[in-house]
């Protein structure tokens, strides 16, 4: 009885991507950009699982209950050949993009050595900091492996081509 009762109670959300509007390529391609803090091409050189513990700092909480709830993460670290949109000059060639683990989560399933183009949203961050330390993205943005074609997209938006760090 107890058990089902905390199997009512819970409640369970899984991702879902909604497109509102024209369906074309070059539309989503211009809705992407729009809504996106980045849009960097790299190749990825490195992913790890990471744990997060959102109520760490929560004094609210006894010591247990701060730990019981952790949140999956993959790190992926992104070597960039270039941008396209940035919030923050880059400064640096390597970039660190947060995502979920796939599934349920909405994560992108990166591949080590494989190029994309990366289409993010800055995470929280020091607003002193000039330089990109993490962003993040998910299945619903238009982040791809195929970059000729999303590269052909975006160059029908701004003259200039992707640019170099």
């Amino acid at each position: 009885m107890l058990v089902s009762l905390f199997l009512i109670s819970n409640t369970i959300f899984g991702c879902s991507c909604v497109t509102i509007g024209n369906h074309s390529d070059t539309a989503q391609a211009k809705s992407g950009l729009k809504n996106a803090d980045y849009v960097i091409r790299g190749t990825v050189i490195n992913s790890e699982t990471v744990y997060l513990y959102p109520y760490e700092d929560d004094k609210q909480l006894d010591s247990i209950s701060r730990f019981r709830f952790k949140v999956t993460k993959r790190i992926i670290t992104l070597k960039v050949s270039s941008y396209f949109k940035t919030k923050h000059k880059l400064k640096t060639d390597t970039i660190y993009i947060q995502t979920g683990v796939g599934g349920g989560d909405c994560g992108y399933r990166f591949k080590i050595g494989s190029e994309y183009v990366v289409y993010g949203s800055a995470v929280k961050e020091d607003p002193k900091k000039e330089v990109l330390v993490q962003m993040e993205t998910n299945i619903c943005t238009r982040t791809t492996n195929n970059i000729n074609r999303e590269v052909d997209l975006l160059s029908l938006f701004r003259k200039e081509k992707f640019l170099k760090p």
